[in-house]
């Protein structure tokens, strides 16, 4: 039972009797990135927002990965993401996205976010919605693209999967 602040029980309001809001102002608001973690040994990249977002709804080519927080001059220094899947469904807080091998191999072979100093985040402006369909605040390299929070190292060590060996040759290719 919901009681107020002397004790008292609440009135309960049928749905026959349901009142109408007296004013009502729509979200006008675009969501801004509060900030973002990135575990490299497990490939998850975390977006968060101080409002709710679509979790499940992530333009995955909208996040860009840099070096730096401005490599305008440098383009090797960034990294736009292929592809991704949303670990989460509906509404959240928190986006947490789980990159693609190709994409994670990409990352760590031009060393981006290899550190904690050269993990840093730029977002197209729909790369996410709010619940009312508004795009997320654009993080643009060069001007407010956004340091990592969390940085967790990779770890996981390489495992080599296939070989070749030539018997007619003499080198051997791995």
């Amino acid at each position: 039972a919901v009681r107020d602040m002397a004790g008292n029980a609440v009135v309960a309001v049928p749905n026959t009797a349901a009142l109408q809001a007296s004013a009502f102002v729509q979200d006008g608001g675009r969501p801004v990135l509060e900030s973002f973690d990135l575990d490299m040994s497990t490939g998850v990249l975390t977006l968060k927002f101080p409002e709710v977002v679509k979790a499940d709804n992530v333009t995955f080519t909208g996040i860009v990965l840099q070096a730096a927080a401005d490599t305008t001059s440098s383009p090797q220094l960034r990294y736009r993401l292929t592809n991704g899947t949303a670990v989460l469904t509906g509404p959240s807080l928190t986006v947490p996205v789980q990159l693609t091998d190709a994409d994670l191999n990409a990352i760590k072979a031009l060393e981006i976010a290899n550190t904690q100093g050269a993990t840093h985040l730029a977002l197209d402006e729909n790369t996410v919605r709010d619940t009312t369909g508004l795009g997320v605040v654009a993080l643009v390299d060069g001007a407010n693209a956004e340091p990592v929070a969390v940085y967790t190292p990779d770890t996981v060590r390489a495992v080599l999967e296939r070989f070749e060996l030539s018997v007619n040759g003499t080198a051997g290719v791995l």
